[in-house]
């Protein structure tokens, strides 16, 4: 999220759903042939794969740039323009008006100088961002029924009575990954407010028909249930999945990144456990046996979510950080993001054309 161009960053952060959806059908087709062979391959085969994938990652990693603007708040001022012209394909004085709008905006954070620490992301400044950014996200793996449809589709399939599970949990994960496709296209044409509301509305009209639709016992039913199930995939890794990685990204004061990320990424996590620990218990025979009609509880989650991305999800798209963190201290609605006018103006990004930079 630091080292792209404003404009662009929804669409560069959200490809890491296309590397998501990719394991997640390599995961699904891996386990299903491996399945059929008898003896230790059968695991083993599943494992080696599992080992391959972070391996690869481990190699690509080495050759990443540092952050510019992580850089600039070392000082490292040299290291800070090299780095950015390597990612940058302006000229030298485009580079250096982004690299003097990053120093300006780093200097009139004073409030947040040396020595950050952990406990400022819940101070009077930032305790809103914060919050509403470990909810965002964690919502986004607990309410919107994508569990059912993503981590549990074999098991409730099977459930469902279907023979073919594992071909329609392979049909179900490459939706994942088609939606994982989908999104950074998703994310650069319209705004963070725009994506959610549209997104979240067809979250909840799914889940709400797929739950009505397990009232019935008919073959139709069955396969309506299924159907939705895979749309839900698309839709959700096409916009709900991405946002959750953009927003907090985005929202967190410049130097509390890491740590408001790293605060969103616990809920997400203690969010999943108890998603996973509630779910089958209330789809399960032997349980609540609500099977399918679990999709109605989401279906009033994504209610409740859809209220409060209203009054918190703030329209950052093309915002540079340092327009962002402005507006959040200039207390501006949500709902008043996209037309507000703020003095601290960063590069325009698509096009590369440096502007003015006015009282930073």
């Amino acid at each position: 999220s630091e080292i792209v161009p404003a404009s662009l960053r929804g669409a560069a952060v959200s490809p890491i759903n296309i590397l998501g959806g990719i394991s997640a059908v390599l995961a699904t087709v891996t386990v299903y042939e491996s399945d059929k062979r008898s003896g230790s391959l059968s695991y083993q085969i599943p494992l080696a794969v599992q080992c391959v994938l972070p391996a690869a990652l481990f190699l690509l990693t080495l050759f990443l740039p540092e952050s510019p603007q992580w850089l600039v708040s070392k000082y490292c001022m040299n290291q800070a323009r090299k780095n950015l012209r390597n990612l940058r394909a302006w000229s030298d004085a485009q580079i250096d008006d982004e690299l003097r709008v990053m120093r300006l905006i780093e200097l009139s954070e004073h409030s947040l100088a040396e020595g950050t620490q952990f406990w400022q992301i819940f101070n009077r400044n930032n305790i809103k961002r914060t919050v509403f950014a470990a909810a965002f996200t964690s919502c986004s793996v607990s309410v919107s029924g994508s569990l059912i449809s993503t981590t549990y589709i074999t098991v409730f399939f099977i459930q469902l009575g279907l023979g073919s599970a594992y071909t329609v949990t392979v049909v179900a994960t490459s939706m994942i990954l088609a939606g994982g496709i989908a999104a950074p296209f998703v994310v650069y044409r319209f705004g963070r407010r725009t994506i959610a509301f549209g997104g979240f509305a067809l979250l909840i009209v799914i889940d709400m028909i797929a739950g009505g639709l397990a009232f019935s016992t008919s073959k139709g039913a069955l396969l309506g249930i299924v159907a939705l199930s895979c749309i839900l995939n698309f839709i959700y890794y096409a916009v709900y999945s991405p946002l959750a990685l953009i927003i907090p990204s985005e929202i967190a004061a410049p130097k509390l990144r890491t740590h408001t990320m790293s605060y969103a990424i616990i809920w997400v996590y203690l969010a999943e456990v108890i998603a996973n620990f509630a779910l089958p218990r209330l789809t399960d025979p032997g349980a609540a046996d609500l099977g399918a009609k679990t999709y109605l509880i989401f279906c009033g989650l994504m209610f409740c979510n859809l209220v409060m991305i209203y009054w918190f999800l703030p329209e950052s798209a093309g915002r540079s950080f340092g327009e962002i963190d402005e507006m959040y201290r200039a207390k501006v609605p949500m709902r008043k993001w996209r037309r507000y006018k703020t003095t601290t103006i960063a590069i325009a990004a698509v096009e590369g054309k440096p502007v003015q930079v006015v009282n930073v």
